[in-house]
C-alpha cells in the first residue's frame, strides 16, 4: 500500500470512530426528544459513514480510479483531511 494510501485509509477510520461517537449521541438524544433535526443528523452520519466504508474498501481492493495518480492520491488525502477537520467541530460542538 503506498503512503497516501495509507494515509487516506487512517484518515477515513478516524472518521469513522468520530462518526460513531456522534451518531451515539445524536442516537441517545433522538430517543430522548424525537426531533426531526436530530434523526437528521442521525441520517447524516449513516450516509457519511457509508461512504467512509466504500472509500477504505475500494482502497484495499484497489478498483478506484486514481489508484495510479499521485495528484490524484494527494487530493484525496487533502479532501478526507478536510472531512476529518469538519467531523472533529462538529464532534467538539456536540459534545459541549
Amino acid at each position: 500500500m503506498e503512503t497516501w494510501t495509507f494515509v487516506t485509509v487512517v484518515v477515513s477510520g478516524v472518521n469513522l470512530v468520530l462518526l460513531g461517537a456522534l451518531s451515539y449521541i445524536w442516537i441517545s438524544n433522538y430517543t430522548k426528544f424525537r426531533s426531526p433535526h436530530i434523526l437528521g443528523l442521525v441520517i447524516f452520519a449513516v450516509a457519511l459513514s457509508a461512504e467512509n466504508l466504500a472509500a477504505i474498501y475500494f482502497y484495499f481492493s484497489m478498483e478506484m480510479l486514481y489508484a495510479t495518480s499521485p495528484t490524484a492520491q494527494r487530493v484525496v488525502v487533502f479532501l478526507r483531511g478536510l472531512q476529518l477537520v469538519a467531523l472533529l467541530a462538529l464532534t467538539w460542538t456536540t459534545a459541549k
